[in-house]
């Protein structure tokens, strides 16, 4: 300090001044580029890391990716215009036209956060508007479809997940991560949802066991061969990763020569479809599926076509 006291003391105090206003405009560009593109993708997903999971963690990178390659890194946050937004929008309709829906959803709630962190003053993907697109009724399968794609399954523990699913309406998620302290035996209950699992929801559910399912995590539970806490396990003990499942999954679909729609996911729909179908409650069915709304359920309302036909048999006049 001593060094550097004497040095400044040995300017005119035009120097100084100058030297004065070098200091503060470099501060000033520092400070600015903290608030381009590239900088505010790294904070958010230092952010993402403690507060998202692993797969919304995959979109944020790949939305931001197109975002970065349409804009470049250094295009600062308030220089994102709703026109700029409106070009960028479109050239994704070209260059992904079945993803940009998503890319667009992921970066306007990436710039939500943006805003709270006061980088900007405001949103420019909230007032582009994306239309809608067509809703499609989810794929869903009967029990004999899902005996036909399970015969095409060699891997027994994999057959059991596909069966555990397709019973339960779990996700993939929360199947590998099953462990049987979630299992009452006595009650005939699995607990989805604990301290060392989270739910997409936050929130735990119920889900009563019935006797095929039984049979097969009896029969698990009785051939473990060591004390092992996850249900679904390889033979190292430890548990499938969902991309593999999911994999060996379509594999069985394609081989069963299965409509290519049709994904894990689709035994949650099919759990759910198959209840309404035999005339159980949406707000039920919501219950066992977990979901926050019943809005989210009703996308299966269409299958219980009791009450249209009721409706429309009291057309008749005669």
């Amino acid at each position: 300090m001593t060094n550097i006291t004497q040095l400044l003391n040995s300017y005119s105090t035009d120097d100084l001044k100058a030297l004065a206003d070098m200091i503060t405009d470099i501060s000033l560009e520092k400070d600015k580029s903290k608030d381009t593109i590239g900088s505010f993708y790294t904070e958010y997903i230092r952010f993402s890391e403690i507060y998202h999971s692993e797969k919304y963690r995959q979109s944020i990178k790949l939305a931001f990716s197109q975002l970065i390659n349409f804009f470049g890194d250094e295009l600062k946050l308030t220089e994102l215009s709703m026109k700029k937004v409106i070009d960028f929008v479109e050239t994704l309709k070209i260059r992904a036209p079945k993803g940009y829906r998503v890319y667009h959803r992921t970066l306007k709630a990436a710039l939500n956060k943006a805003l709270e962190w006061e980088l900007i003053k405001s949103n420019p993907f909230v007032k582009v508007k994306i239309p809608k697109r067509q809703k499609i009724h989810p794929v869903f399968l009967s029990k004999n479809e899902v005996d036909v794609l399970v015969s095409n399954i060699h891997n027994l523990v994999i057959k059991y997940i596909v069966r555990f699913s397709f019973l339960t309406g779990c996700r993939l998620s929360e199947v590998v991560n099953l462990q049987y302290s979630d299992i009452n035996f006595t009650s005939k209950l699995v607990t989805v949802g604990s301290n060392s699992f989270v739910t997409k929801t936050r929130e735990q559910r119920i889900i009563p066991i019935c006797d095929e399912l039984f049979s097969i995590l009896t029969e698990l539970y009785n051939n473990r061969k060591s004390n092992y806490d996850n249900v679904f396990v390889k033979g190292d003990g430890f548990k499938y990763s969902p991309d593999y499942v999911s994999k060996e999954f379509k594999k069985a679909v394609r081989a069963s020569r299965m409509s290519d729609e049709i994904h894990f996911h689709s035994l949650r729909h099919s759990f759910a479809s198959n209840l309404v179908q035999r005339n159980v409650s949406i707000y039920t069915v919501q219950k066992l599926l977990g979901h926050s709304s019943v809005t989210t359920t009703e996308i299966y309302a269409h299958l219980n076509t009791h009450e249209l036909v009721r409706a429309i048999n009291n057309l008749n006049y005669n």
